[in-house]
This record gives C-alpha cells, structure tokens and sequence, in this order.
C-alpha cells in the first residue's frame, strides 16, 4: 500500500526521476537474478503479492491525471532535445563536477552541453573505490548486480552513439534500442547517468559491512534461524 502512494507521489512531483529510478531498478532485478537466481526467486515471493495492491492504490489515483497529460487537449509524445546531443562522455564519470570544490569549470563545460546536465561526474576517487570494492567483493551476487546496474545506467546515459574519448570511434550505444518507447523520448538520457549514484551508495556501505569478507551465502542461514528451522 505504501508503495502505491509514494508512487503516486512521485508521478505528481516529477515522472522522469520515476522513470529513471525504475529503470534502475529492472537493471538491478535482471541483473541480481543472473547471479542468484535462488534468492531471486526467494525475493520474488512477496512481489507477487505486493505488486498488485501497490497497482490496485497508485491506478485511481493517477490515471485521470496521466490520460490529461498523455491524450487531452495540449498532449505530446515527447521532447525534442537532438539525437545524441545531451549525453554524457566515459570521461565525465572520472571528473568532478564544474562548481564542486575539487571541480574545474573549463573541463567540465567541455564534456557537458551545459552545467545544469553534469549529472555524471562523481570524480575519480568515488570511481575509483568503486573498483576496488567491485574487484575486492566481486564473489558477492549483490556487488554483481551492482555493478551490472551501474555499467548499465552509464551506457544509457552516453544516449545512441558512444564516442570513445580520443579516438574518433563512435559505437552505437543501446540507447537508441528503447528511444522510441513511450516515455523515453521525453527523457534527457544524460541523467541515467544518476542510476550510478545509489549504487555507489550501496557498494561503500556493503565494504563496511563486518561480512564484506565471506560470500552472502550467510542469508538463508540467517532466515533458516528466524523460523525455527533446521
């Protein structure tokens, strides 16, 4: 029920963070149930359950104010913003953001169209302890399906075409896979970039879990022992 009324929420105060969050989140689920597939099915138990009241809460709530915006009078179907213009460069994850303290204004203007897109610019010390923790916990099926999230919403956010930096190779990027979905074509994909932000979250407080060091293997141990059974 929660789920339902923070979604809705979330759809009035702003859709595209919705969007990209949710895409984030298929990432992680894909990803998570490659790597464990025992425990995803675990995890998928009360989804089942839970889906369909969150649907049932969120639906009346939203439907008469998404059929306005998407059929009624005024409606469009997206945003034009040019194809492949605002997106990030495999440069601007190592960079710091323009004003930030460690920032510097010439670099980054370079590998953003303007100041308010530099979504992607964590710097090369966060990128950095994100490698080492991926490389350090790689065992881990979580850190897995984090890192797959990450390397997902970095590529959707370099938008269909991938240059790669100091060459004059473009690869086509999967961005142009899902540019004509509904939805997508009003989203500025630089901002994917932002999927990459909770994952860092995650991965420097699964380092600092007193069971970083030994496989996530503890879970059905720890479940077995709340219910009681051998």
């Amino acid at each position: 029920m929660l789920l339902g009324l923070f979604t809705a929420y979330q759809i009035f105060i702003g859709e595209e963070v919705l969007l990209i969050a949710a895409v984030g989140m298929l990432l992680f689920a894909a990803a998570y149930a490659l790597a464990d597939p025992g425990r995803a099915r675990e995890a998928a138990r009360p989804l089942r359950k839970g889906l369909p009241i969150a649907l049932a809460m969120v639906l009346p709530l939203v439907a008469g104010p998404l059929y306005v915006q998407f059929l009624g009078p005024g409606s469009y179907t997206d945003v034009p913003h040019g194809y492949g213009v605002v997106v990030n460069s495999p440069l601007s994850f190592l960079q710091f953001a323009g004003r930030s303290l460690a920032g510097n204004e010439a670099i980054a203007d370079r590998l953003a169209v303007n100041r308010l897109e530099q979504n992607a610019f964590y710097g090369w010390p966060l990128a950095g302890l994100a490698l080492v923790i991926a490389v350090r916990l790689w065992h881990r099926a979580l850190v897995k399906a984090l890192v797959c999230t990450a390397i997902g919403g970095a590529v959707l956010s370099m938008g269909p075409r991938i240059q790669i930096p100091g060459t004059h190779i473009v690869l086509p990027g999967p961005w142009r896979l899902i540019l004509d979905l509904p939805l997508f074509g009003s989203v500025i994909e630089s901002r994917f970039g932002m999927v990459c932000a909770p994952v860092l979250g995650v991965s420097s407080s699964t380092a600092r879990s007193p069971s970083c060091s030994s496989p996530d293997d503890h879970w059905p141990a720890t479940r077995r022992s709340r219910t009681g059974s051998p």
